[in-house]
């Protein structure tokens, strides 16, 4: 990990669907590791209804998308987080989109 950090809290409440995994783990080999024995031993053949993430921050968000992707699984999150992302993407393509014409004049 890139910062001081003793341990993250994963959750996985139970919803009548299926379970909910709550905050999922920094993006780390470690950590994609310790799904994947979680998922083939302890949840092997249960239902993982969705993937919820509580803030933007690297531990709660870090292994959502290999998650999503690799269960099939809807994302949830609040309104207020999924805006601050789509600001933070579009403020880093605006970025990028300004120091290619800048470069381009140049």
């Amino acid at each position: 990990m890139p910062f001081r950090l003793a341990h993250v809290n994963v959750y996985l409440p139970a919803r009548e669907d299926g379970w909910t995994i709550l905050d999922t783990g920094t993006a780390a080999a470690a950590t994609e590791a310790a799904w994947q024995a979680l998922l083939a031993s302890p949840l092997r053949g249960e239902r993982i209804a969705a993937v919820l993430v509580t803030h933007a921050h690297p531990d709660p968000m870090g292994m959502a998308g290999w998650l999503c992707e690799r269960l099939g699984v809807p994302l949830l999150t609040s309104r207020s987080f999924f805006l601050i992302k789509c600001v933070d993407a579009a403020r880093r393509s605006w970025h990028r989109r300004q120091y290619r014409q800048l470069a381009f004049y140049r």
